[in-house]
Order: C-alpha cells, then sequence, then structure tokens
C-alpha cells in the first residue's frame, strides 16, 4: 500500500456521468444528476482540504463507453501526472463496464499510483478488499445494463405489435398525432403529393418524369420539406435536396402508405456494440390500418 499522501499533495479529478440507463421508474433524472454529483464531490474535497485540478463530466453517454470526452481526458491527465486522486459518487458513475473496471482501475491506475474513491460506497483503493469490491460491483453494474437493455427491447417489441409508432422520424406525407404522439396522422399539407406521386406512377410515368415534374413545380423534397419544419432529420444520399429517382422509389415501396405501419427493421448486435444490424423481413414488425380506428 503506497504511503498516505498529505492534503497539500493531493490533486484530484472529480468524475461525473449521467446518461438515459440512470433514469428512474417516474422517467425523472434522480439525485445522480450531473450537477448533484459535482456538488457532493466538491464538497468531500474542501472537507479534506484537497486540491481539485479539474472536474470532468460526461452528459447523456453510457457507461459501458469507452469514448467519452471528458473520461478520456481524466485518464490522460492522469497519465501526465497532473491527477493522482480520482473521485466519483460511485463506482457506476466512472464505468459499468468490466473490461474498463479490468483495465483501468485494476491495471492502469494502480500502476500509475492513483487514489480511487467512490463516496457514497466506501470504495477506496487503499482498502485491502478494494479488489474484490471492484469485480463484484463491475459484475453488478454490468448485469445492470444488460437487464435494462432486455427491458428496453421487450417494451419497444410491445409497442411495434400495438402499432405504435415509436420511430424517432416519421415517413414524408405524415405527423405525429398531437393527441398521442405513438400514432401518426396524414400530413394535410403534402398528403395532395402523395397522391400524385402515386397516380402519376399508377398512369406509367417513369420515376425520373415524376421526380423532375415535383422539382419543376417547385415542390420541396421530403428532406427540404422535413428541414423546413425544424427536423433533424439527415439523408446523406439526398445531396443535392432535390426529388429523384430514390425518393420517388422509396415512397412507391413504403408500406406506410396503404397504412402498414413496418417497424423493427434493424437493431444493434447487443447491449455492448453500437454496430446495427440489419434483420430479415420475416423479422420486421409489421402492424395494419395504423391510420385509423383512433
Amino acid at each position: 500500500m503506497r504511503t498516505a499522501r498529505t492534503a497539500e499533495e493531493v490533486k484530484v479529478g472529480i468524475y461525473a456521468r449521467l446518461s438515459d440507463e440512470d433514469m428512474d421508474k417516474r422517467g425523472c433524472y434522480d439525485s445522480q444528476s450531473i450537477i448533484n454529483q459535482k456538488g457532493m464531490l466538491t464538497d468531500y474535497c474542501k472537507q479534506r482540504g484537497w486540491q481539485i485540478y479539474d472536474i470532468y463530466s460526461d452528459d447523456g453517454i453510457s457507461g459501458l463507453e469507452y469514448d467519452r470526452p471528458d473520461f478520456d481526458r481524466l485518464i490522460a491527465d492522469c497519465e501526465k501526472g497532473l491527477v493522482n486522486t480520482v473521485i466519483v459518487k460511485e463506482q457506476s458513475r466512472f464505468c459499468r463496464n468490466t473490461s474498463l473496471v479490468n483495465e483501468i482501475l485494476k491495471e492502469k491506475f494502480p500502476t500509475l499510483g492513483i487514489h480511487f474513491i467512490a463516496i457514497t460506497t466506501g470504495l477506496d483503493s487503499n482498502d485491502p478488499d478494494y479488489l474484490n469490491r471492484l469485480g463484484l460491483n463491475g459484475y453488478i453494474d454490468e448485469s445492470f445494463i444488460e437487464a435494462t437493455s432486455k427491458r428496453v427491447t421487450s417494451v419497444f417489441k410491445y409497442k411495434r405489435a400495438n402499432g405504435e409508432c415509436i420511430s424517432p422520424f416519421i415517413a414524408y406525407g405524415y405527423i405525429r398525432d398531437p393527441d398521442d404522439r405513438h400514432h401518426i396522422i396524414p400530413d394535410e399539407d403534402v398528403r395532395g403529393v402523395v397522391v400524385r406521386i402515386y397516380e402519376e406512377y399508377a398512369s406509367g410515368m417513369g420515376l425520373g418524369k415524376i421526380a423532375r415534374g415535383l422539382n419543376n413545380d417547385g415542390i420541396l423534397s421530403p428532406y427540404e420539406y422535413k428541414k423546413s419544419k425544424g427536423s433533424k432529420f439527415n439523408a446523406p444520399n439526398n445531396k443535392t435536396g432535390l426529388w429523384g429517382n430514390r425518393s420517388i422509389q422509396a415512397i412507391i415501396n413504403n408500406e406506410i402508405y396503404i397504412g402498414n405501419l413496418v417497424q423493427g427493421r434493424r437493431q444493434k448486435v447487443n447491449y455492448r456494440v453500437k454496430k446495427i444490424i440489419n434483420l430479415p423481413p420475416d423479422q420486421w414488425q409489421r402492424s395494419y390500418n395504423t391510420q385509423i380506428g383512433r
């Protein structure tokens, strides 16, 4: 065990973190808010006369993530010798990932001589049982994330199965029902444009000709229309912002225009992996007549 530092020798890096996984059952952020964490940790240092080198915080980022801007900055400052003591509210604020627990808390920090403290749980790297408690806490924290992921996934599946639209973006020609955000209704401002596209296509008109006609008439493409309404929707394949074959084909092929809401086409590999994969059509969730009966 290292020799205890005097108060003057202590250079603290305070770390605070919050993400959606930390919301309580009421849908509100609990007492672990970033502000509360910072206040609690700052008071802890002041009571001991410790110098705070800097305060690091990541808001809206999961504790499973390696790539956290202020987390990375904290580790870099520890490696430079600018910080020799890291203080968090509890271990889960620092990380919920057993790999990170092993890499940082069990290996890097001891090697660098970093004193790690989680104040509400009494976790202290100077204690003899520190390593055992780290492993147990890490397992519990990651299990919490896994359970939360499964719960959220099951809720999403239930909502889709019941015809609720949970997509953050709505197909062109539809808007959210002001009385029910999970129900969509026709957007009367562009209903006629969708009808026009289907009528012209049914008459034998080609995709290119339909697109040129819409552009010539000054009708905003779906991307530009959404932007005009303040949407953050991004269309990386539409560099011109005009109607084109692809945008017309997307409307022709989308079952939403005959009342079928198709969701769940993509999903994450698992709760630890960011990568999104496309699911085969037989795993999509389809609801029929979703714009009527409400």
